[in-house]
Formats: C-alpha cells, sequence, structure tokens
C-alpha cells in the first residue's frame, strides 16, 4: 500500500481501517493505492499491481471506512485522534 503519511491532517480526507490476514490493524487516512514492490539488483520498484494481486487483496483484506479527517473539534477519544467525523451507515451496525 502507499498512503500519504500526512494524510490524517487533511480536512474531509477519508479514514479506513485496514485488517490484515495475519490481523494487524492499521487506522490510514487518505486515497489508499496498492502497488507491486518489483525487486531489481539495485532496489525496489513500484510498479501496477496485477490481478492475482486484486484478487489476494480482496480475499485477505479486511477495509472498513470509518468516516473522514474532520476540523479538530470533536471529543477527545479515540477517533478525535484522526478528527474522524463518523459514517452513520457504520456505526450503526
Amino acid at each position: 500500500m502507499v498512503i500519504d503519511e500526512e494524510g490524517k491532517f487533511k480536512k474531509n480526507n477519508s479514514i479506513f481501517r485496514v485488517i490484515t490476514d495475519d490481523g494487524i490493524t492499521l487506522h490510514l487516512a487518505g486515497k489508499l493505492l496498492f502497488a507491486h514492490n518489483e525487486e531489481t539488483e539495485f532496489s525496489t520498484d513500484i510498479s501496477s499491481i496485477k490481478a492475482e494481486d486484486i484478487f489476494y487483496l480482496r480475499n485477505n483484506l479486511n477495509i472498513q471506512l470509518l468516516g473522514v479527517v474532520g476540523s479538530g473539534d470533536q471529543p477527545n477519544d479515540f477517533r478525535s485522534s484522526f478528527n474522524i467525523v463518523p459514517n452513520k451507515n457504520l456505526d450503526n451496525e
């Protein structure tokens, strides 16, 4: 995954919870871009993902939309560390 390390500071960016197949939970903000690491003799390059990569990601990642980055006037709880404006549809599940 390629992410913007300052995404959580940009108002209206989406906030995602990503749970990997080995149970690691990530909270990521902004656009999620998926790329393939291609090892060369001298470096690791980023290239387009292949159909089998998409199939693997779809079946092995649990990606949930939590909300969007807000203005920072939220109560001080977990979500305010990202200043998340909750996604009402997900909070009712």
